[in-house]
């Protein structure tokens, strides 16, 4: 049985190297073929419903997915799996009655780790459904994940900010959390919460945004290298937790407004490559991180031909990391009429910061550079 098992392993790693050359026929017959061997191998289970999803199936892909959760009675990826679906065919309530029986449900010894995880997920669910008084509330219980952050939400001697009240002309850590997009995002209702508390801040943030929120963010201390013994602060608060504080929702929305500064003294000989007549237009087509779950929102290169052959318009490549297998997607003269930008996509955000600036409309998914374009 473990011979087996670990055979079936191989198949369903080599099915992934397959799928991420997109080749789906090669992939499928492997992850079949270590169902044969382990049929309680759930990633293989779980990536072919993900197929089946990509591919419109979706009875098939509930099947699949269900299947996981019969196999592992807490597995909340799969949980998340067959809500994306009903969300994906309109069946709304069926994703929400799922959560809520899964909150109702008995979790015997599952792990503190485990039930946040999935009160996170359930939360942006919520927000999905429009449900956002309580989207916050369990959304905010990725504070207690471990490993989401370097804040400790137990530690008494530097407390977690509870409340609006608290803030008010207080010294606020504002601590970094999750993929840099949405602390991007999250960062859009800075200015209305220090308006509204008059308090100092303390902005955590990676040594590559540092620049640009030093110039968009002038009355806050930016702070690459927290030393948490040296930080002179009353509180602290992750950056998606401003919204729940300020109860932000759509009535809400003038509160969150674009405030990161674009770089315009960037010079690059990209620009040369610019038709000055023409519209430009930005396109991203996935995420650098790829997981079964991600994949149903990404699109593949290929699909932008008709786009970057368009006469009318400079397409330009926003899409960071290796693009290299990507471009194999496309022909040679696809290629040259695609501009790419000589330099690092994914790090240099002052650089993005000036090309998006000359970007007269932007295409994506919700990726860091998408919603760079949204927040400057």
């Amino acid at each position: 049985l473990s011979m087996d098992a670990s055979v079936a392993s191989a198949h369903t790693n080599l099915g992934i190297i397959y799928n991420k050359v997109n080749d789906l026929k090669n992939a499928k017959n492997e992850w079949r073929e270590a169902l044969k061997l382990n049929s309680t191998d759930t990633l293989a289970i779980t990536h072919l419903g993900i197929t089946a999803t990509t591919e419109g199936n979706y009875e098939a892909a509930l099947e699949y997915f269900f299947q996981c959760t019969e196999i592992d009675t807490n597995d909340i990826t799969n949980l998340m799996n067959v809500a994306c679906v009903y969300f994906e065919i309109g069946e709304i309530e069926k994703a929400m009655q799922l959560y809520e029986e899964w909150e109702e449900r008995d979790w015997g010894d599952a792990s503190e780790d485990l039930k946040n995880s999935f009160k996170l997920n359930y939360g942006l669910a919520l927000f999905s459904a429009g449900q956002v008084e309580k989207a916050w509330e369990m959304f905010s219980a990725r504070t207690y994940v471990s490993g989401n952050h370097l804040m400790d939400p137990n530690d008494d001697s530097f407390p977690l900010l509870k409340n609006i009240e608290q803030a008010e002309g207080k010294r606020i850590l504002l601590a970094m959390e999750q993929g840099i997009g949405d602390q991007l995002f999250f960062l859009g209702l800075l200015k209305e919460f220090k308006k509204i508390t008059k308090c100092e801040i303390i902005l955590q943030t990676e040594n590559r945004l540092k620049d640009l929120l030093t110039a968009s963010f002038p009355d806050c201390e930016i702070v690459t290298d927290l030393n948490l013994d040296k930080v002179n602060a009353d509180f602290w608060l992750l950056y998606g937790d401003m919204g729940k504080l300020l109860n932000y929702d759509k009535d809400k929305s003038e509160l969150c407004k674009p405030y990161l500064l674009s770089n315009n003294t960037v010079k690059h000989t990209w620009r040369t490559q610019l038709d000055k007549k023409k519209p430009n237009v930005g396109i991203i087509w996935r995420s650098g991180l790829i997981n079964p779950r991600r994949l149903v929102n990404y699109t593949f290169l290929k699909d932008w031909t008709e786009v970057i052959n368009n006469d009318e318009i400079n397409t330009i490549c926003l899409q960071y990391s290796d693009i290299t297998e990507d471009l194999k997607e496309i022909d040679t003269e696809t290629r040259q009429r695609l501009i790419i930008p000589a330099f690092d996509l994914k790090d240099d955000f002052g650089s993005m910061s000036a090309l998006l600036n000359d970007c007269d409309l932007v295409f994506g998914p919700s990726t860091a550079p998408t919603i760079q374009s949204m927040v400057q």
